[in-house]
C-alpha cells in the first residue's frame, strides 16, 4: 500500500481556516456587549451561591451531613464546588449574557458596563432582571444540576474514604 502525501499548501490553508474560525470565535465573545457586561458586572457570580444553596437540599447531602457531620459536609461541598466551578462558569456566563441580550439593546449593555450606576439605563436593568432570571432558569438548570452533581459526587466520595 502506498502512502498518499498531502501537499503542504493545502495543510498549511486548512490550519489556516481552522485557526480564523477559532480566533473569530473568540473575537466575536470580547466584542459581544452582553458577554462583556456579564463578566465586567460580575453578574455570573452567583452561580457558586446558587450551586451550593441547592447542592444543600439534596438527599446526597443530607446523608453526607448525618454521616460525617454539618460543618464537615459544607467544608467539603464548598472545597468540591470551588473546584467544579471554574469549568462550567464559562457556560454559565453565555447563557446570562443571552438572556439580558434579548432584553436589553447594544447601547444599554455598553453603557451599563462602562457607567455601571450612573447610565441612564439603571432602571431599565432592574425591571428586566426577573425576566432575565427566569430566561437563565430555562437556559440553565441543566448546567446548574451537572455542576452540583459533579460536586456533590466528589465529596460524597471524599466523605466515605
Amino acid at each position: 500500500m502506498t502512502k498518499k502525501w498531502v501537499p503542504l499548501s493545502r495543510v498549511v490553508f486548512a490550519s489556516m481556516l481552522f485557526l480564523a474560525g477559532v480566533v473569530d470565535q473568540a473575537w466575536s465573545q470580547v466584542d459581544d456587549p452582553a458577554i462583556v457586561m456579564v463578566k465586567t458586572l460580575g453578574l455570573g457570580a452567583n452561580l457558586s451561591s446558587m450551586s451550593f444553596s441547592a447542592a444543600m437540599m439534596t438527599q446526597t447531602y443530607q446523608g453526607m451531613s448525618n454521616e460525617i457531620g454539618p460543618a464537615k459536609s459544607k467544608e467539603l461541598l464548598k472545597k468540591e464546588l470551588d473546584r467544579t466551578i471554574p469549568k462550567y462558569q464559562e457556560q454559565w456566563d453565555r447563557n446570562l449574557a443571552d438572556s439580558y441580550s434579548s432584553l436589553l439593546t447594544q447601547e444599554e449593555m455598553e453603557s451599563l458596563t462602562k457607567l455601571k450606576q450612573q447610565s441612564p439605563y439603571v432602571a431599565k436593568f432592574r425591571t428586566v432582571q426577573n425576566q432575565a432570571g427566569a430566561n437563565m432558569q430555562t437556559k440553565s438548570k441543566e448546567l446548574l444540576t451537572t455542576v452540583i452533581s459533579e460536586a456533590l459526587n466528589n465529596a460524597f466520595t471524599i466523605s466515605m474514604k
